[in-house]
C-alpha cells in the first residue's frame, strides 16, 4: 500500500507537535519530581515557556489534521495559566502536572490516532 504524499506544512506542524508533547511530559516528570511547596506564580512562570511553544503550535498548525487539537490544547492552557496567576497560595509542584494531564491526554490521543492511520 502506498503512503500518502504529506506537504510540508503538515510534516512541520508534526514536528512542532512532537516538541510541544515532549516539553509538556518534561515538564510533568520535573514537576513530580519537585516536593517543595512553590508560590502559584513560581509554577506560572514553569508554564510560560509552554504556553509560547503551544502558541506557535496552534499558528503551524493551521490547515492540518492538528489544528483541532492545538486548538483545544492552547486554550486549556491559556486558562489554566490564568487560573494559577490569579491564585495566591502556595502548593506542590506535583499539583501541576495534575493540572496538565488534559494536555498530556490530548498529545497521547493524537498520538494514538496516528499510529492507527499509519502515520
Amino acid at each position: 500500500m502506498k503512503q500518502p504524499i504529506r506537504s510540508r506544512q503538515v510534516i512541520q506542524a508534526q514536528a512542532l507537535f512532537d516538541q510541544a508533547a515532549l516539553f509538556t511530559s518534561a515538564l510533568c516528570n520535573v514537576c513530580n519530581a519537585n516536593t517543595e511547596t512553590m508560590l502559584y506564580l513560581e509554577l506560572a512562570d514553569l508554564l510560560r515557556p509552554l504556553q509560547l511553544q503551544l502558541d506557535e503550535l496552534e499558528v503551524g498548525c493551521v490547515r492540518t489534521p492538528l489544528a483541532a487539537p492545538a486548538e483545544r490544547i492552547n486554550r486549556y492552557l491559556t486558562m489554566l495559566l490564568k487560573v494559577i496567576e490569579g491564585n495566591q497560595s502556595h502548593t506542590e509542584p506535583c499539583e501541576l502536572s495534575v493540572l496538565l494531564a488534559p494536555v498530556m491526554a490530548e498529545f497521547e490521543a493524537v498520538e494514538l490516532a496516528q499510529l492507527r492511520e499509519g502515520v
